[in-house]
């Protein structure tokens, strides 16, 4: 779940880097590094603040927000489509389109808020597109958040997360208990998050084994504040089922993800990623390497208001027991809205 950021201009102790999206690494690499020389951004002077963006989901803010009319900022949430689409020379090219009505988080006393997120996905495959469902999704997550001393901070949320598939007879339930801890010191920022989830499903597919299950997530994030436009980051990630005794019914997982992020024209801030993920289940430890390139746009219309634009390229080869399978898949993504802040 991805919770819409505040304003960048606000004071806060540290930002955590998340995914974004991009295009081709060989171009891009090449123009973020010569308008970094250009302009000097790499050399400007450091004002002591992390950049976050809109997707920054597990960051703990330290002062309050003001609006125009000089008013706490108290509630801010993403709102527009985001849009993903695979080929492959094997399969048929599967589309999915997700409407997003909010997906953020309101501020309700200095150490607690809600956060929430209500979407629909479209879904749409085959070799006319002529499978089609659609599945809704509502997640809400209550939580508590407090600094300890200017470095050191945590906080803890429960969540409650229900997806409805009614063309393919199928609810899902998830409970997740998730505490976090951050740091920062001068220039370092390190955010820790541990994620424990109860899935609990309900289907009518008699080929669905087990329908309640438990999975874990651990994941460490380090940004390292290089100048007041230019961070960097990197964020590893492992995940998968908590009871790996079942060989049918088992997973594994992990990413690393390094990303750079940088705030440059008109108060643009613009980050980079590529992460890897490697993950494999099953009886026979099938399962998939993904690489990605990602660029993240977020483009501050006014103090209350901000254009998100994202745009990704992931590059899949399955393999099964550790060998590549003849099977690659490749995949375009993007996002398209605004985060409203108030």
């Amino acid at each position: 779940m991805r919770e819409s950021s505040f304003d960048d201009n606000a004071f806060f102790n540290t930002e955590q880097i998340r995914t974004i999206d991009g295009m081709i690494m060989n171009k891009i690499i090449p123009i973020l590094l010569g308008s970094l020389a250009f302009t000097g951004y790499a050399n400007a002077e450091d004002d002591g603040k992390f950049l976050i963006m809109e997707d920054d989901v597990d960051i703990i803010r330290k002062a309050p927000e003001y609006s125009s009319y000089k008013m706490p900022k108290r509630t801010s949430f993403f709102t527009g489509m985001e849009y993903n689409e695979t080929v492959s020379d094997y399969t048929a090219r599967t589309e999915n389109i997700k409407y997003v009505v909010a997906d953020g988080s309101t501020r309700l006393h200095e150490n607690w808020r809600i956060r929430y997120v209500l979407s629909q996905i479209q879904n749409k495959s085959g070799i006319e597109q002529e499978t089609s469902y659609k599945k809704t999704n509502f997640t809400i997550a209550p939580r508590y958040e407090q600094w300890v001393n200017p470095w050191f901070s945590f906080f803890a949320e429960p969540v409650y997360v229900h997806q409805s598939d009614p063309d393919a007879g199928q609810t899902n339930t998830e409970i997740k208990l998730r505490p976090g801890l951050q740091f920062t010191k001068g220039k370092h920022g390190l955010n820790t998050v541990y994620t424990h989830s109860f899935v609990d499903k309900e289907t009518d597919n008699e080929n669905i084994k087990k329908t309640k299950f438990e999975t874990f997530e651990i994941k460490a994030n380090y940004i390292y504040r290089y100048g007041s436009r230019v961070n960097f980051g990197l964020e590893l990630t492992r995940n998968g089922y908590v009871d790996n005794s079942d060989p049918e019914f088992r997973r594994r997982a992990y990413a690393v993800k390094p990303s750079m992020r940088i705030k440059h024209w008109k108060g643009i801030v613009t980050e980079i990623s590529t992460p890897y993920n490697y993950n494999e289940g099953g009886l026979k430890l099938s399962g998939s390497e993904t690489i990605k390139i990602n660029l993240n746009n977020n483009y501050p219309i006014n103090r209350n208001m901000k254009l998100i634009a994202n745009v990704g390229y992931s590059m899949v080869k399955l393999h099964e027991a550790g060998i590549d399978k003849e099977q690659d898949k490749n995949g375009l993504n993007a996002k398209l809205g605004f985060n409203l802040s108030f």
